[in-house]
């Protein structure tokens, strides 16, 4: 085995995981206030953007899970 790889990092990466997806939700949070905000501006494109990396953060959330998953 890599002596610079072991265990303390399967602990880390752990804890990065759960950082990671929490970190992603507080975004798509403030992404959907700023997403009403536009829509109420009329700017429906940049409200259609928004929404769409929200999405995509969701979907990046259900891989870093499955990452997590896969750890244990």
């Amino acid at each position: 085995t890599n002596p610079e790889v072991g265990d303390k990092d399967l602990e880390i990466i752990t804890i990065l995981l759960d950082h990671w997806v929490s970190h992603n939700q507080d975004h798509a949070a403030e992404y959907k206030t700023w997403v009403d905000k536009m829509n109420k501006l009329g700017k429906n494109e940049v409200a259609k953007a928004l929404s769409e990396a929200i999405e995509l953060v969701a979907e990046a959330d259900k891989h870093l899970i499955e990452a997590k998953k896969s750890l244990i």
